[in-house]
């Protein structure tokens, strides 16, 4: 999934895999999501050195339903999304304008350092990252005992 926005800043998360491909029957090793990250803006240029378990594939489900609450204005300013690890957040900053938004993802390398990368991002790639996040789920279902 590429986050593209206006500014010609980028960040990509790149599903390598499940973290544990051979579990299928429990609710958390089973739905582990390996990633890879990379970020381009003006003043950051960072790249994972490898696949991190950072999500599961019901919090990218989580991600998406957010991402919609977005795109039909359902979201508060500030109102935050964040994960089991704390790798990566999103907080919904403001609306720019009805086409434009302003979304702060801060993302945490497992070594410390804190990245704060401000996203101006139109309707059209919110979509778009839906739409991807849609076939990551497709790729790589939930799986194990939901209950």
């Amino acid at each position: 999934m590429k986050f593209e926005c206006i500014n010609d800043s980028f960040i990509e998360l790149n599903v390598i895999g499940y973290q544990y491909p051979d579990e299928t029957n429990d609710k958390w090793d089973s739905n582990w999501l390996k990633v890879n990250l990379e970020i381009k803006t003006s003043n950051i240029k960072w790249c994972s050195l490898g696949a991190d378990p950072i999500i599961t594939t019901f919090e990218l489900k989580e991600l998406i339903t957010w991402f919609k609450n977005i795109l039909e204005n359902k979201m508060e300013k500030h109102e935050k999304i964040e994960f089991t690890e704390p790798n990566i957040s999103f907080e919904y900053l403001d609306e720019i304008d009805s086409k434009i938004k302003k979304i702060n993802m801060k993302l945490v390398p497992e070594y410390g350092k804190i990245y704060n990368v401000e996203l101006i991002i139109t309707n059209d790639q919110i979509n778009y990252c839906i739409n991807d996040l849609g076939y990551i789920l497709i790729k790589y279902p939930e799986r194990g005992i939901i209950k």
